[in-house]
């Protein structure tokens, strides 16, 4: 059966005997039989097949604050969208983390990778009329861990960690004040 029919934003998933059939009898490429198609044959020995198709959803890729972009992937509602990494984008000092539904979310929804299904995602999310899905990159804040050895007074070593969010603030001074008893 031919698959070189178009509609805009759906996919031909097959063909039915059937003009309310939201399934497909046979798929794009399949052969029909004498013996499968009999039942449905008129008076002239033809039949008639309709076109089974299904609309198709675009995932859109917000980098919520970063730098660059991420295509868009287009698929009928049925199959996943395999969700991207963060090749494409970036945020200065910040780690990417996911993907989530709210621009606003602190915790991902969905990690990269990870395979997508409209049919899945809570209808307030989903814009029907436009055929699509929206997700915003979760970001995290880097930290920075800068250690330094010291030694105090009696030899004794110190370890000392200065945790910040921005590398230029991973620094500082200990100052150790009065004496040690050492053995």
């Amino acid at each position: 059966l031919p698959g070189d029919f178009t509609r805009d934003n759906h996919t031909l998933l097959g063909w039915s005997f059937s003009d309310d059939a939201t399934t497909a009898d046979f798929k794009v490429g399949e052969q029909i039989t004498v013996e499968d198609a009999h039942e449905y044959m008129d008076s002239n020995n033809q039949v008639t097949l309709y076109a089974i198709w299904e609309r198709n959803y675009s995932v859109y890729y917000s980098a919520n604050g970063g730098t660059g972009t991420v295509a868009h992937t287009y698929n009928p509602r049925s199959q996943a969208h395999v969700l991207p990494d963060d090749s494409t984008i970036s945020m200065d000092r910040y780690v990417f983390l996911g993907w989530a539904l709210d621009p606003d979310a602190t915790e991902p929804n969905y990690l990269a990778g990870e395979k997508l299904y409209i049919a899945d995602v809570p209808s307030q999310y989903v814009n029907e009329t436009k055929q699509e899905v929206i997700l915003h990159a979760v970001w995290r804040l880097k930290e920075y861990v800068k250690e330094d050895i010291i030694v105090i007074d009696f030899g004794l070593p110190v370890k000392i960690n200065v945790l910040a969010n921005d590398p230029e603030a991973a620094t500082g001074t200990i100052t150790a004040i009065g004496k040690g008893v050492q053995d």
